[in-house]
Parts: C-alpha cells; sequence; structure tokens
C-alpha cells in the first residue's frame, strides 16, 4: 500500500497519482509536492557540490511532463547556491526509463568483454 492509497485511495503507479494531483486533490498535491522536493534538494545538493556541466534525468518521474517536471526544474534551480550554475541544462535522458539498465549493461560490458565472471575476473588482476 502507498503512502496515497493510505490517505486517499487506489493509485498503482506514480502517473495516476500526478494525474489525481493535477486534478486537484489536496492530498495527492502535496504528495507530489513532498517527493519533488527531496529530488530537487538532492540534485542541488549534488550541483553545489560536483560542479557539473549539465544535470541528466531518468527514470519513470523524470519523463513526465507537467506541473511535477516545472516544480522540479524552478525549485532545483533555487537551491543551487552558486548564480553562475542556477542556468545550467537540466536535460531528460534520451534513453528515458532504461537508462539504468543501459549504464548497468555497459559497465558490465567494459568489466568483463571476454564473459569472465567476477571471480575469475578478480584473480586475474591479482
Amino acid at each position: 500500500m502507498t503512502w496515497f492509497d493510505a490517505l486517499h485511495g487506489n493509485a498503482t503507479t506514480s502517473r495516476e497519482v500526478l494525474a489525481t494531483a493535477s486534478a486537484s486533490n489536496s492530498v495527492a498535491e502535496k504528495i507530489v509536492q513532498s517527493a519533488s522536493e527531496a529530488l530537487e534538494s538532492q540534485v542541488a545538493l549534488l550541483v553545489n557540490v560536483l560542479d557539473p556541466e549539465a544535470v541528466v534525468i531518468a527514470g519513470g518521474l523524470g519523463m513526465i511532463n507537467g506541473p511535477y517536471w516545472v516544480h522540479f526544474i524552478a525549485f532545483t534551480r533555487r537551491h543551487i547556491w552558486f548564480e553562475l550554475h542556477r542556468d545550467l541544462p537540466i536535460l531528460r535522458a534520451a534513453t528515458g526509463v532504461d537508462t539504468g539498465w543501459i549504464g548497468v549493461a555497459a559497465k558490465a560490458w567494459r568489466e568483463f568483454p571476454n564473459g569472465l565472471n567476477q571471480s575469475q575476473a578478480l584473480k586475474s588482476k591479482t
């Protein structure tokens, strides 16, 4: 059971909660705002610490248009300390919700190009 289900009713996906929030449901709006603020502050913290040239967002919520994305961009920029970085590009990953899996597969392909399993690779490095 999700937090939204406990407070309001049925929602099986984040898209359903976002749709309910867009329909001016106050519980759904608070949940979306809370989730957005948690991500915004962490992304801004990473920008403040790492000094990147751009931020790339992936995953289900990162691909959703509308109030969530607008709020996310505006408030992330508000939490960035250095004024020059507030305009840094915040982009959506071109590979969408599959970005994580693609990254893991690429890392494994680079680490184990000959199909070695992990124990064989560790032995060969020592």
